[in-house]
């Protein structure tokens, strides 16, 4: 019999390999976070998400290898500012 998910919310891990060791004993996890490279370093699929939508979808490995994500999602200084600016810009049309 499978473990039951229970959801989490606003759960500190204080020691990342707690998570895979917890999916190996069989628990699905669904983590939720802002730090993109700590996330793909344990987990098995990622998706990115970006103003609610699904921008990325892949294995972790592929996604880290993945130039794009690189470029935008895994501390490139300038997409931060160009997403930042844009912002900017909506909030001075609107």
């Amino acid at each position: 019999m499978r473990t039951p998910l229970i959801p989490s919310f606003n759960l500190r891990v204080r020691n990342a390999g707690s998570i895979p060791s917890a999916n190996r004993a069989g628990t699905t996890i669904l983590l939720v976070e802002q730090n993109a490279r700590m996330a793909l370093l344990i987990a098995m699929r990622g998706f990115v998400l970006e103003t609610g939508r699904v921008m990325l979808s892949d294995t972790a490995a592929n996604l880290l290898a993945n130039e794009e994500m690189k470029a935008h999602y895994l501390g490139a200084h300038n997409h931060i500012k160009e997403a930042r600016q844009r912002r900017l810009d909506e909030r001075a049309q609107a």
